[in-house]
């Protein structure tokens, strides 16, 4: 499971206190402090992402899942497959607690078709500005492979998925995606 063993990571000289990430941690992994920023406990964080998600400033982070690397990296990857001549290009989000077998090497399954792989840390905490931006940035298309909500094993959190994504259906309609 060392593959998978992401954790909250924050600056603190950038933190502005608000304590969002202590209110959305589904796991207690964040403690408000009177007077600092809030501490994240290392022993309760799962990596889900939801603190991240829930960041303004994107201070706090999940290890490996750095908001500006992924947003570059899935940017670079298109542009690749594209002058590579292949489409339609597909960004394939896929939780990294996921069960399928198909997702146990996704990349070599998918990439010969013409689909790039995004592991997300918790697919609850997927923030919608990904999907916008890969469907500006060259994908022709975005989905999602999750589990079913009875077999998730990061049960706690379910409303900010659907707060996501509702925000992300309005977004796509207003921009013309139906």
């Amino acid at each position: 499971m060392v593959k998978y063993s992401r954790k909250a990571i924050y600056d603190t000289t950038k933190c502005v206190g608000c304590d969002k990430c202590v209110f959305i941690s589904p796991y207690s992994a964040i403690e408000a402090e009177d007077f600092a920023t809030p501490k994240i406990l290392n022993d309760y964080c799962m990596g889900c992402g939801a603190c991240a998600s829930a960041c303004p400033h994107y201070v706090i982070q999940v290890k490996g899942f750095e908001f500006e690397n992924v947003l570059k990296r899935y940017k670079e990857a298109a542009v690749k497959l594209k002058a590579a001549g292949r489409s339609p290009v597909i960004l394939v989000f896929c939780c990294q607690w996921s069960e399928f077998s198909a997702l146990d090497n996704p990349e070599n399954i998918l990439f010969k078709r013409n689909a790039v792989i995004l592991e997300v840390p918790w697919f609850k905490a997927l923030d919608p500005v990904h999907v916008v931006n890969a469907l500006r940035n060259g994908f022709d298309g975005v989905m999602a492979v999750v589990c079913a909500p009875s077999d998730c094993k990061l049960q706690k959190g379910r409303d900010t998925a659907e707060r996501n994504m509702a925000v992300l259906k309005d977004v796509l309609k207003k921009m013309g995606f139906n």
